[in-house]
C-alpha cells in the first residue's frame, strides 16, 4: 500500500533556459540525501560544452 502523503527533500541545482515552452520558466532539482560523488545519473553530470 502506498502512503497518502510523501515529502521529498530536494535542492535546486540550476535554472533552466526554459520550460516545456519557451515562455515558461523551469529549474532542475536533485535529492538532498544523495551525495554528489555517489549520486550517479544526470544530477551528478558535468556539462563540458554547449548551452
Amino acid at each position: 500500500k502506498f502512503p497518502p502523503n510523501m515529502t521529498l527533500s530536494l535542492s535546486q541545482k540550476s535554472s533552466l533556459r526554459y520550460g516545456e515552452n519557451p515562455h515558461q520558466k523551469a529549474a532542475f532539482y536533485a535529492d538532498k540525501s544523495l551525495s554528489e560523488v555517489n549520486a550517479g545519473g544526470i544530477a551528478s553530470a558535468i556539462q563540458h560544452h554547449g548551452k
